[in-house]
């Protein structure tokens, strides 16, 4: 590719004794399998001691550019390109590592994608809009995987940093990637803003209602608790009662302020996600007084018509008074229990609206429920019958699948 990125010269060195450089195309190194057989060697090596011996052998590369030596400040000329290392040792807290690959080759700024030497680790090229800020760039990008539970091994930022010879017959390339313009800028500590006190005293007030909510949400209720209180939040929002950034703001800390919380941004999502569909539905009216300070368990914090009520829009509309919300049962109650516990789920927004309605009325069809089981089922389908929660294989437990669709909009 003529116009590709990585079709541009860098410095090979023999090895990482080596002070001598000589000029290589880059997109030619990478493409090449001349030393695949000793990089297979070295990841079956029994120990990391082995692999770091024998990878020392190996020739490697200056990615950023080329050098006199190889020094950083002896660069002769930029490639225009960062080399971004992801080690899985500095990511252990990445459940579903073996798919961060996928993810990453989502990100459009990324004109590669390959195995590190040692088969475990990731390593990208990213074209850079100013060569000469080098290290802000580095930084910023590092700082924009970090938004998403991705660590960066900081020590690639030296302009000068080798890159041994590695093998991926899967790997990933882009000769069309989007140029990476951000530069790292130090954030000056804004004044905390002064936190809104909320009473455990009964009240009537939108907000505080959503907050005590969440404050007595038992152990193994909290996040079902805390998508009612955020949807009920998301209504009043509609409605004008209160303010969609206070509110959000009000949610996390309760939230944050509860015991045995096994993801806090598995629950800020479940803040926005409940929002945005209550959004859906305005409330207009306020709450009555009766109190949810003290609740007991998820069923006890159900949103009922008695309430208030809802005005749909377009308001010119006449419509119909909205059926008050049912405790789920049997085969219903199973399918909102995936919903709330599996984030592979695509399209949550659609199915939350779907179950919101299924819990409003008199009767289920079994289409109806088949459509749900449908958009919820990841592998196999659900019994038609009640089966204990833990036997269902359908859930994925990791943690960061969520999140790693959203690394394309850096």
């Amino acid at each position: 590719m003529k116009d590709s990125p990585l079709n541009i010269e860098v410095s090979c060195f023999a090895n990482t004794k080596s002070t001598e450089p000589k000029p290589v195309n880059l997109l030619t190194w990478l493409t090449s399998d001349k030393y695949k057989t000793q990089v297979e060697v070295i990841r079956q090596a029994a120990t990391k001691d082995e692999r770091t011996l024998l990878k020392q052998r190996l020739p490697g590369i200056t990615p950023s550019g080329t050098f006199l030596r190889r020094k950083s400040d002896l660069l002769l000329k930029h490639s225009g390109l960062l080399c971004i290392d992801i080690d899985q040792q500095d990511n252990k807290h990445i459940g579903n590592y073996s798919d961060l690959k996928k993810q990453l080759c989502k990100i459009q700024n990324f004109a590669y994608v390959g195995l590190s030497v040692s088969g475990t680790g990731y390593f990208c090229l990213v074209p850079i809009a100013q060569p000469d800020q080098h290290k802000l760039h580095f930084k910023a990008m590092a700082n924009d995987l970090e938004r998403f539970g991705i660590k960066v091994d900081m020590s690639g930022s030296d302009l000068a940093r080798l890159r041994f010879y590695s093998y991926d017959n899967e790997a990933y390339f882009n000769h069309k990637a989007t140029v990476y313009t951000k530069l790292y800028t130090e954030q000056k500590k804004k004044p905390q803003p002064l936190m809104r006190k909320y009473s455990n005293d009964n009240t009537n007030k939108p907000l505080d209602i959503c907050v005590n909510m969440v404050r007595g949400a038992m152990d193994g209720e909290k996040h079902n608790v805390l998508y009612k209180a955020s949807r009920l939040a998301g209504g009043y929002i509609a409605g004008n009662q209160i303010d969609e950034i206070e509110a959000a703001q009000a949610l996390e800390t309760a939230i944050k302020n509860k015991s045995n919380v096994t993801s806090l941004e598995e629950a800020l999502k479940t803040i926005k996600d409940g929002i945005e569909v209550g959004k859906s539905s305005p409330i207009e009216k306020p709450i009555s007084n009766e109190s949810v300070n003290n609740v007991k368990s998820v069923n006890s914090v159900t949103v009922s018509n008695n309430d208030y009520s809802f005005e749909l829009i377009p308001k010119k509309q006449e419509h119909k008074k909205i059926q008050p919300v049912k405790t789920p049962k049997g085969r219903l109650a199973l399918l909102i229990d995936i919903f709330c516990n599996n984030k592979q789920i695509k399209e949550r927004l659609k199915v939350a609206s779907l179950i919101d309605s299924y819990l409003r009325m008199d009767t289920i069809t079994k289409e109806q429920l088949d459509l749900l089981e449908s958009l919820v089922s990841v592998h196999e389908p659900i019994p038609g019958k009640a089966v204990e929660f833990s036997q269902l294989s359908i859930l994925d437990k990791t943690k960061t699948s969520g999140r790693l669709n959203a690394y394309q909009r850096l």
